[in-house]
């Protein structure tokens, strides 16, 4: 049965993680679609614990980026230093005009919650004419330890923890959505 495709379906089908965005601001116009759509994203129970930061502001995001290399040197995590070399990455967020920090209280469901929500934030980019690349290696630089204190930048109370980050722009690149390779990935019951 051949599938009838339609524009969610193909977001979902054509995105691919972006790695390099250009300078472009992405449209007040759009900005508020991906709110809505943030907004829009299901929680577990309703319980609606989620924050988003919308950053545009290059002088924050370049504070993070900054943060989570100094820690990389820090941490002696050659692995992460390696992969960021190989992308040619100066920057952990691409270079991207936007940045989506989503945090949430510590319920039993807030990161399934984020995933979920940052996934459609990454579909609405996509069906927007946006690229954008989902990263989760921030985290430690909002680790309430650490004495740059992220969290308290950001406005996040003490309740709410890190969970995960998207950069959002227009794309300076493109890529081909990844195949996938693991056929026992999906088990069928009939």
């Amino acid at each position: 049965k051949k599938v009838k495709m339609n524009e969610t379906l193909q977001s979902i089908f054509s995105r691919s993680s972006t790695r390099k965005f250009t300078t472009q601001k992405v449209s007040a116009e759009d900005i508020e679609v991906l709110k809505k759509a943030a907004l829009a994203a299901p929680t577990a129970r309703n319980l609606q614990e989620l924050r988003f930061a919308f950053v545009e502001d290059q002088e924050l995001i370049t504070r993070i980026s900054d943060e989570v290399f100094r820690l990389m040197d820090e941490e002696k995590n050659s692995a992460g230093k390696k992969l960021m070399q190989e992308r040619r990455a100066a920057n952990v967020f691409y270079g991207a005009p936007l940045v989506v920090l989503i945090s949430a209280r510590d319920e039993k469901w807030s990161e399934l919650d984020a995933g979920i929500a940052v996934q459609t934030l990454a579909l609405t980019a996509e069906s927007l004419g946006l690229g954008s690349c989902i990263i989760g290696m921030v985290d430690t630089a909002f680790q309430r330890s650490r004495e740059a204190n992220l969290p308290a930048l950001f406005s996040m109370s003490e309740e709410e923890s890190f969970r995960i980050a998207i950069a959002i722009g227009y794309k300076a690149m493109e890529k081909e959505p990844h195949q996938p390779e693991v056929p026992e990935a999906i088990r069928c019951f009939n």
